[in-house]
């Protein structure tokens, strides 16, 4: 566990109290960095408490609120020690409170940094059977759970190769191969269809696939009549090819009827 409220203690060691009737400046900011300006008016009113509540609040962690040392035995938690907790003493007539540095070799004595010890800020041994408790603060309180929003992604258009998966998955004809390699698509009906057209069949189709996924009942009709889609893809692809127009088919066969007949 970090403690930042013990760095904090460890810098002020060697604020005292001022002889006489005036108080240390010093000691009663600790006062009002505690919130207890109301219950402390001079330097000479036992302040370990307000020192220890001071460091706490400095870090923005909720002390006690009391100039009562004991009172620390209903604040945080229980805890093993480790330097920086908070020690909880017993004395006659009251209690005393001020930060865990560590035990003598035999532990039978506990080093502890707080106020009010000799009329200031130090170090200083005690007996460990004074000790009551240790205590440090809970600060690792289980955090609210945060809904974080699932952003939307908009429906997009297929690709070409999908509109293809889909296809070739609900088809009764399927496409049978599609071998980037060669650039080539072969149908069911065995027709290859060269490098060239395949580019070009695939521009037509990606013009054509976006209208096609926006309108569903194109989409529904060519589900339900899928042999005619592939007649239509069929001729597409047959209008396309390079160098083979239905004209010129027309042409020579009526120039070889031609030919024949005379």
């Amino acid at each position: 566990m970090r403690t930042p409220w013990y760095i904090e203690a460890r810098q002020e060691i060697g604020v005292k109290e001022v002889p006489g009737a005036a108080s240390n400046p010093v000691i009663m900011g600790y006062a009002r960095d505690a919130k207890l300006p109301w219950a402390y008016d001079n330097d000479e009113i036992a302040w370990c408490a307000v020192f220890v509540n001071a460091m706490l609040e400095r870090q923005g962690i909720k002390g006690t609120r009391s100039a009562w040392a004991l009172d620390f035995l209903e604040w945080g938690m229980s805890c093993a020690p480790f330097p920086g907790c908070v020690a909880v003493l017993s004395r006659n007539g009251g209690g005393h409170v001020a930060f865990f540095v560590g035990f003598n070799e035999d532990h039978s004595k506990v080093l502890l940094c707080g106020g009010n010890q000799s009329d200031m800020v130090c170090d200083a041994w005690f007996d460990v059977s004074r000790v009551k408790d240790f205590r440090a603060p809970i600060v690792h309180e289980e955090a609210e759970a945060v809904a974080v929003p699932i952003p939307v992604i908009e429906k997009v258009a297929p690709t070409v190769d999908e509109v293809a998966d889909e296809l070739r998955d609900q088809g009764s004809r399927t496409i049978a191969h599609v071998d980037r390699g060669e650039t080539a698509i072969k149908f069911g009906v065995g027709s290859i269809v060269g490098v060239n057209v395949l580019n070009q069949v695939s521009d037509t189709l990606s013009q054509l696939t976006p209208v096609l996924y926006n309108l569903k009942p194109a989409l529904d009709f060519a589900k339900q009549y899928q042999g005619l889609v592939f007649v239509v893809i069929a001729l597409l692809v047959l209008y396309e090819l390079k160098g083979v127009k239905f004209a010129r088919a027309t042409d020579y066969l009526a120039r070889s009827k031609e030919g024949k007949d005379g």
